[in-house]
């Protein structure tokens, strides 16, 4: 029957000092999103390939399948939705991977049925999928893997995502741990309350950032990549911290942990330095057993797309 396949790109989050209001998506990894109609008036999980078995097939475990349930509900339809999912990225790892299949179902639903909601009206039944995994509604993953570019996700006192095009070039360097982290643990260590001169340096940060991505300045973007609140805290997560901060900070314009972890992802202006900045990363994990993968991208402007 009738059918499409749309492609949602990795995101990274928080970078560095904008905890769950700066994302940003990638171009690689992505996962990609296979939705049909069915006659049975139900939804299916058809297959998840590429999750080596982790991600349950049952519509109301499933962040797809959840998003596309929340959609169907809105719109008071009982049409019945195949899913068929690829996933091209890790679990588990930083990198939006459960947003990235909730934004890639519902985008690929909403222009199957041409139901007309635009990409930021779909963030809200893509987070009811991410909401599944993550136990609260930030959108710092699912903002930029919809919308693309980098995002502001401003919260108060109301929902805003705002679209950021700097007109910096960057090579994203990511490096993932072959480890797992839960972002629900992840946060469940960060403190409720903040130190008000650790607020106002966190906030200098934030500002010190977006001044430099458009003044395409890489010397003021690596003194505005830090995260004073939660990166020190879910350093212990990720084995031998200390030594994988030390070389990237070297070599890149600014890095830190993606997300809740354990990717972490440096800022880089030369493809070469960051090829070689990760080469070096790998071979210091395998010499400590622990297995790695790694991605170089510049930022992805189109977010979810049909393929």
């Amino acid at each position: 029957m009738k059918g499409i396949k749309v492609l949602a790109p990795a995101t990274l989050s928080n970078l560095g000092c904008g905890f769950d209001v700066f994302g940003m998506a990638i171009q690689k990894p992505y996962d990609e999103i296979r939705v049909q109609l069915n006659s049975q008036n139900k939804i299916i999980i058809n297959s998840i390939k590429g999750d080596q078995g982790k991600i349950s097939t049952d519509p109301s475990r499933n962040t797809a399948s959840i998003a596309i349930a929340s959609i169907l509900k809105k719109i008071k339809s009982h049409q019945g939705i195949t899913i068929d999912i690829l996933k091209k990225m890790p679990l588990a790892s930083g990198l939006g991977s459960s947003a990235a299949s909730a934004v890639g179902a519902a985008y690929a639903l909403n222009c199957l049925l041409e139901l007309n909601f635009n990409k930021k009206e779909l963030i809200a039944f893509a987070l009811d999928g991410e909401m599944f995994v993550s136990g609260g509604r930030h959108a710092d993953n699912v903002a930029p893997s919809m919308l693309g570019g980098m995002i502001i996700c401003k919260s108060y006192p109301d929902i805003e995502y705002i679209q950021l095009h700097p007109p910096i070039q960057l090579y994203i360097g990511v490096i993932y741990l072959d480890i797992e982290v839960l972002t629900k643990k992840a946060r469940k260590i960060l403190s409720p309350t903040i130190k008000i001169q650790d607020a106002i340096a966190q906030w200098a940060n934030t500002a010190t950032f977006i001044n430099a991505l458009y003044t395409q300045d890489f010397t003021l973007l690596r003194r505005a990549v830090f995260d004073i609140y939660a990166e020190p805290k879910r350093a212990k997560f990720i084995p031998y911290y200390d030594t994988l901060k030390e070389l990237m900070y070297h070599n890149a314009y600014g890095c830190g942990i993606s997300g809740s972890g354990p990717s972490y992802f440096g800022f880089f202006d030369c493809l070469e330095t960051a090829s070689r900045t990760l080469s070096q990363l790998q071979k210091f994990y395998t010499l400590k057993n622990i297995n790695t993968k790694t991605f170089i991208s510049k930022i992805n402007n189109e977010g979810a797309k049909v393929l």
